[in-house]
């Protein structure tokens, strides 16, 4: 399976623990609009070398975003968790040794995500919806931080 498209469904709660582990055909995982979804679990992705982008876009009910979840992606770009207010946790490890990661939006995303910090996403654009968003980021990620493109798309300093 190369794509993982779950688009608008309405009755997915959890994307659970180890669902796609290790499933090195996969390249994208596409959930945008799944109002119900609250939780990726542990590991979901973890060890999905071949993913390249992740989208959650519109999940509005996103709260949590577990341990490892996207853990050694080695080839995953972006992933869109833009439209998502009530995303309250990314685990620190969430995005562990994803070093090809460049993109991470947050448009609509931050008023919730002020203590958390994830040190693998140091090379990346990290976009959110505008300059306030930006001074409820972590702080070690508002350095890297910019208004989406649809917003502008400048770099905030």
């Amino acid at each position: 399976m190369e794509t993982a498209d779950f688009s608008g469904c309405n009755s997915l709660v959890t994307v659970g623990a180890y669902a796609f582990e290790n499933c090195h055909a996969l390249r994208k995982a596409d959930f945008p609009d799944c109002p119900a979804l609250e939780r990726i679990g542990d590991r979901a992705f973890q060890s999905c070398d071949r993913m390249e982008t992740a989208d959650f876009s519109g999940c509005t009910s996103l709260r949590e975003i577990g341990n490892f979840a996207f853990g050694n992606c080695n080839n995953l770009k972006e992933v869109d968790l833009s439209g998502c207010p009530n995303l309250e946790t990314i685990a620190q490890n969430a995005f562990e040794n994803c070093s090809q990661l460049g993109i991470l939006h947050l448009c609509g995303s931050t008023d919730n995500l002020s203590q958390y910090e994830i040190p693998d996403i140091r090379n990346s654009a990290v976009y959110v919806q505008d300059e306030e968003e930006i001074s409820a980021l972590p702080f070690s990620w508002r350095e890297q931080a910019e208004v989406c493109p649809e917003h502008g798309g400048r770099r905030a300093r």
